[in-house]
């Protein structure tokens, strides 16, 4: 028997075998409209306020949930979903990776699963958001498609492919057969009315580690970024003070080292490599969206990050609050502070986000960094959000799960409660007494503004990053008893000057006149395109 039939040969008979278990019969087909609710996105305004948020058959609709690895607890689906209403929850968010779909072979699909746990909410009277996701413990990618390719994975700047499976998001393949187990999957539960939205991906970011992705198939498109931005190689030229004489030619940065240190060209070629970076994660969200969107247009679209830019990790998680949510209808965000001293955390990314992007904002995780929060640190990252513009809260998570961040849940792994259960309840009752309220009346005017400053951020890493210095001075303001409003420096014409701060040196001014010209890395002046 050659080679080939000893490896085809197992893989027909598993298929065979995963074809009589696992492929949906009539009870699994894709379920009938009939019950399912219209979802559309509203909006609630006043005196210049607006807080948008979801309706669910005309009626605004705050989803207040958790996050529930269900997968991993399918014995207590019931005594959880039930435990999950009893607290006065309406959602529960899950994560559906792509190996528990398509586990086998490319062309087979399970979801019985699926189907289980979406008919079992329903019963129990709550919505669900799934999240398309790789999991937090690896980027869940088919064992069947390992094989397929041999250069699917990212590289690293030394050129280098690590044994994992963090992928390279510009591979044609991995981008093909992502959307296809997206599209089969939308198009089998569009219909379930237990559906509410779906989220694209979890966190979906590069390794800060690998300075994003070194692979051919991302510096092609990083050559073809430059082409749209230049035009011309002569022109990218002129501004990298190269010697090009095609765009083929050229290379992103590696090894840049101190990049705080860069200065003239060498910056300009950095902050094109970071800006290719924000733009090209940006794009693979917006085709996965615009795919899901395409398979169902009725459910809203989902994209959520962790708040890197408030730590100085932006420019190498390739994540940028202006550029990562375009495609969304939903903005989410996930935020761990370390104690109720950091409750604004909350308040200012709300805020921010819904100005900017004029769409609801949802926290889609929300704890404390230890995952031990308190009953009024957790009151107080719920309210803070919501007076932010926020317009949904999820708590992360259900269930401890060692190989999740271990004791994040409201409940111990045997499914016991913990004293972060009570916290969460009580801080559901207590939005469940102002949810009219919410639901009818946008957040609180802003009595002054600080400004983002947007090209710093997406330019300065670590703890040089002036995002701290604006969260130092945001607090002082705030706990002054002033409503303060954050906005990003490309709005800050539409502010008055008489209530806009900026910082500039660590100290607030008023924003008469345009902001100070931003200072990438800490060094010199930015340099102009067309310098």
């Amino acid at each position: 028997m050659s080679l080939p039939m000893v490896i085809v040969g197992p893989l027909l008979r598993l298929g065979l075998l995963a074809l009589l278990l696992n492929l949906p019969g009539p009870s699994q087909a894709a379920h009938p409209p009939a019950r399912q609710p219209e979802v559309r996105v509203g909006a609630v305004s006043e005196g210049g306020s607006e807080r948008r948020l979801l309706l669910v058959d005309g009626k605004p609709f705050i989803p207040v949930g958790v996050s529930y690895h269900f997968l991993y607890h399918r014995d207590s689906w019931d005594e959880d979903l039930q435990a999950m209403r009893e607290m006065g929850l309406n959602t529960v968010r899950i994560d559906l990776g792509w190996r528990d779909v398509q586990p086998i072979l490319p062309g087979l699909f399970r979801f019985g699963f699926l189907d289980e746990f979406l008919d079992k909410a329903a019963e129990h009277g709550l919505y669900v958001v799934v999240v398309f996701s790789h999991t937090t413990r690896d980027f869940n990618t088919p064992v069947w498609y390992w094989p397929l390719y041999f250069d699917w994975i990212s590289v690293d700047q030394e050129g280098k492919t690590p044994l994992d499976d963090l992928p390279s998001i510009n591979h044609p393949g991995y981008r093909q057969l992502l959307r296809r187990y997206l599209e089969t999957t939308v198009s089998h539960i569009k219909n379930h009315p237990a559906l509410l939205a779906y989220q694209v991906l979890n966190e979906p970011r590069y390794d800060p580690s690998r300075l994003y992705d070194y692979s051919r198939y991302s510096v092609a498109a990083f050559q073809q970024w430059l082409r749209q931005k230049y035009g011309s190689i002569e022109q990218l030229d002129k501004v990298w003070s190269t010697s090009f004489t095609s765009f083929e030619e050229v290379e992103p940065m590696r090894g840049s080292g101190n990049v705080s240190a860069l200065q003239g060209p060498a910056l300009r070629q950095w902050s094109d490599w970071r800006q290719f970076g924000y733009d090209n994660l940006a794009g693979f969200i917006g085709e996965l969206a615009r795919a899901i969107k395409g398979a169902d247009p009725r459910h809203p679209v989902i994209v959520a990050e962790m708040a890197w830019w408030w730590w100085g990790e932006q420019p190498y998680t390739g994540v940028s609050p202006l550029h990562i949510y375009r495609d969304a209808d939903i903005v989410g965000y996930d935020l761990y502070p370390d104690s109720i001293e950091d409750a604004s955390y909350f308040l200012l990314t709300s805020d921010m986000l819904a100005r900017y992007w004029q769409k609801p904002v949802w926290v889609m995780e929300m704890n404390r960094k230890d995952g031990d929060p308190g009953g009024e640190e957790t009151l107080r990252f719920v309210s803070n959000a919501l007076e932010g513009g926020a317009s949904g809260v999820f708590y992360f998570q259900w269930r401890d799960d060692p190989l999740d961040g271990g004791s994040y849940g409201l409940l111990d792994g045997r499914g016991r409660r913990k004293p972060q259960f009570g916290a969460m309840a009580s801080a559901v009752r207590w939005l469940r007494g102002k949810e009219g309220a919410l639901a009818t009346s946008p957040p609180p005017k802003p009595d002054l503004y600080l400004l983002w400053p947007s090209s710093e951020v997406a330019a300065i890493s670590g703890g040089d990053s002036p995002a701290w210095q604006v969260y130092a001075a945001a607090r002082r303001i705030l706990e002054g008893g002033l409503r303060l409003g954050l906005v990003a420096e490309e709005l800050a014409h539409a502010i008055d000057p008489a209530k806009l701060l900026i910082l500039r040196d660590g100290q607030l001014e008023p924003g008469k006149g345009p902001p100070a010209p931003p200072r990438p890395f800490g060094g010199g002046p930015v340099i102009s395109d067309g310098e």
